[in-house]
């Protein structure tokens, strides 16, 4: 269950945090914990789009572009979550500089990481790993989370 402290998220091991379809009404830097990203193929294959850690952002597109999330995101620790919203972000990115070079660099290593996916799923023409690790057991294991966490909505 997500609990709220000093206006951070607390997120407990194995909790969605959200699902695709979702609007967010502000995104998240990642205090502590992981988080990961998984998108639901046409064939209704789970595939792991990232896996975040600490200070790297959650939501950002969604939030900038102003549209519902495409992406399912699941804690993988027990994770704390820092919101904050468009009108803030906008305001910390005019004063400071350092931070907005640092939200390009999280922009362009998740752009990077899918053009890494759709080569995989040959989609298109450069062939790269996406992750190694992510096995039909671990998909399996998330769909149950999706499916149990949607029984009890």
């Amino acid at each position: 269950m997500k609990e709220k402290s000093n206006q951070n998220i607390f997120f407990h091991k194995d909790q969605i945090i959200f699902t695709e379809g979702m609007e967010l009404a502000q995104l998240y830097i990642i205090k502590k914990g992981k988080v990961q990203l998984l998108k639901e193929s046409a064939n209704k294959r789970l595939i792991p789009l990232a896996n975040l850690g600490e200070r790297e952002f959650l939501g950002m597109i969604e939030i900038f572009e102003n549209r519902p999330t495409n992406c399912i995101a699941i804690a993988i620790e027990d994770s704390e979550l820092s919101p904050i919203t468009k009108t803030d972000i906008l305001s910390v990115l005019a004063t400071m500089p350092d931070w907005a070079s640092k939200l390009m660099l999280t922009l362009t290593s998740r752009l990077n990481k899918a053009q890494e996916i759709l080569a995989e799923h040959n989609i298109v023409e450069n062939k790269l790993s996406v992750d190694d690790n992510y096995t039909p057991e671990i998909e399996a294991y998330f769909k149950n989370l999706l499916k149990s966490a949607a029984s009890t909505q």
